[in-house]
C-alpha cells in the first residue's frame, strides 16, 4: 500500500500493517479497528491478480483464522485486470472497494453482518479447532517419542499415484504439482526433505494449500471444512520456525497433517494402520 493510499485511511481507527497470526502464513495486508468492529484489507500481488486460487486460499486462511465478526475487504485498483470475475470475488470477500474509497471506511464499519450467519461462522470455527488441536495432540506426542532416524525420505511405493480432487474455488478438478499422492485409496501421503537454507512454513505451504484447495468451501463467508480424510506427511526432521517454534506444527495440524517419517513400504503400511 502507498502513501498516497495511506493518506486516505482516517487516523482514528487503531492500525496494524501486516499482521501476524497464529494460524495463518500469509494474511491481510492491513488490521482496522474502531475498537468494536475489524476490517481485514486485502490488496493483491500481481501473481494473485492472475491466479484466483491463489488469492483465495488467503482468504480462507483469514476466514479461518480470525473473528467471525471481521469484515473482509478486498481492495481493487480499477486499472488493474484480475484473473476472475468480480462477482465471484464477492463470495468470499464481504466487500470489494477502489482505493478512493478508502477515506469512506467508517460506512463499512457501520454494515453488520448476520446474525444467524455470524453464529454458524463461529459454530464452524469451533468444529475446525477443536479438530486442530486433537491433531496438534498426536503430533506432538510424535514428536516427543520419535528421533527422525531418516534425514532423506523418499517415494519408495509402487502403490501410489496423484489424487485427482475439486478445487472448490476455481470449481475444477486438479492434481496437485507437489509431492503428494494417494495411497492404495487409504491415504494421502505427503513427501518433504525440508532444508535448513529456506522456512519450514514456506517449504510446507503447498501442503497447507492442497488442504485449502480441496477440503475448504465457502459459502456465504463460512469456511466449511469437509472431507477430512487421513493425510500423513512424510518429512526428514522437526519442523520449527525461528520466531514462533511451534507455528509449522500448528498449521500442520490446522490442515489435517499427521507428522510421520519412514522410509520403507513395512513403515508407511503400519504408519496408515496406526492413523486411521
Amino acid at each position: 500500500m502507498n502513501a498516497t493510499q495511506n493518506k486516505l485511511i482516517p487516523r482514528e481507527y487503531v492500525r496494524v500493517d501486516n499482521p501476524e497470526h497464529p494460524f495463518t502464513l500469509v494474511g491481510p495486508e492491513m488490521l482496522l479497528s474502531d475498537k468494536k468492529n475489524l476490517i481485514a484489507l486485502f490488496e493483491p500481488s500481481a501473481e494473485e491478480l492472475k491466479s484466483k486460487t491463489k488469492l483465495m486460499t488467503r482468504l480462507i486462511g483469514a476466514r479461518i483464522a480470525y473473528p467471525a465478526i471481521t469484515n473482509m475487504v478486498l481492495l481493487l485498483d480499477p486499472k488493474n485486470t484480475i484473473g476472475f470475475k468480480q462477482e465471484v470475488a464477492s463470495d468470499y470477500f464481504d466487500h470489494i472497494i477502489e482505493h478512493r474509497e478508502l477515506r469512506n471506511l467508517e460506512q463499512l464499519f457501520k454494515v453488520k453482518k448476520n446474525l444467524n450467519i455470524l453464529a454458524e461462522h463461529k459454530d464452524e470455527q469451533r468444529n475446525i479447532f477443536d479438530f486442530q488441536a486433537k491433531k496438534q495432540m498426536l503430533n506432538l506426542k510424535y514428536l516427543e517419542n520419535n528421533d527422525f532416524k531418516y534425514k532423506k525420505v523418499k517415494l519408495f511405493s509402487q502403490n501410489v499415484e496423484k489424487p485427482s480432487f475439486h478445487n472448490y474455488i476455481t470449481g475444477q478438478d486438479e492434481i496437485p504439482r507437489s509431492n503428494i499422492f494417494e495411497y492404495n485409496q487409504e491415504a494421502i501421503i505427503g513427501i518433504k526433505n525440508l532444508q535448513k537454507s529456506k522456512s519450514d512454513l514456506v517449504e510446507l505451504m503447498p501442503f497447507f494449500e492442497f488442504t485449502l484447495r480441496s477440503q475448504f468451501k465457502v459459502d456465504r463467508g463460512i469456511p466449511y471444512y469437509g472431507n477430512q480424510q487421513n493425510k500423513i506427511l512424510n518429512i526428514n526432521e522437526r519442523p520449527s520456525n525461528r520466531f514462533d517454534p511451534l507455528k509449522p506444527v500448528r498449521m500442520i495440524s490446522l490442515y489435517g497433517w499427521q507428522l510421520s517419517n519412514f522410509d520403507s513400504e513395512e513403515e508407511l503400511k503400519e504408519t496408515v494402520k496406526r492413523k486411521r
